[in-house]
């Protein structure tokens, strides 16, 4: 009877967990980086990236300075996203940098959101 119980219990348990991965809602967006300098910000984009809750997956696109993140809508949201790279440094067409963070990128990418240079290596 014990075997049957557990049996039951665990089956219900991998239908409730795979309910939720079907259920999981994933979309895209493209986010703006204005100040984007070069790829020297690139592991400060993936690492804001990798530690917000329900990104996916991201692709960083220097030419057109923006990043497109695939996301889970029932975790996150694109102003989560944007608020976690803005935490980060990283300025996005609606969230302005965190000062303190701006302080810690690398050097050409500190002046470029900083306003001192043009960034991609134009100065």
């Amino acid at each position: 009877m014990k075997k049957i119980l557990i049996v039951a219990v665990f089956m219900a348990f991998c239908a409730n967990l795979m309910a939720q991965t079907t259920n999981d809602e994933i979309s895209s967006a493209v986010i703006s980086l204005p100040k984007y300098c070069c790829k020297m910000g690139h592991p400060t984009i993936e690492n804001a990236l990798a530690y917000t809750k329900g990104v996916t997956e991201w692709q960083i696109n220097p030419e057109a300075k923006c990043v497109m993140v695939s996301y889970n809508t029932k975790k996150t949201s694109v102003e989560k996203i944007e608020k976690a790279l803005a935490k980060a440094g990283i300025e996005t067409e609606n969230q302005k940098a965190n000062k303190r963070a701006i302080e810690k990128l690398p050097g050409c990418c500190k002046r470029t959101a900083k306003g001192e240079s043009k960034g991609m290596g134009k100065d």
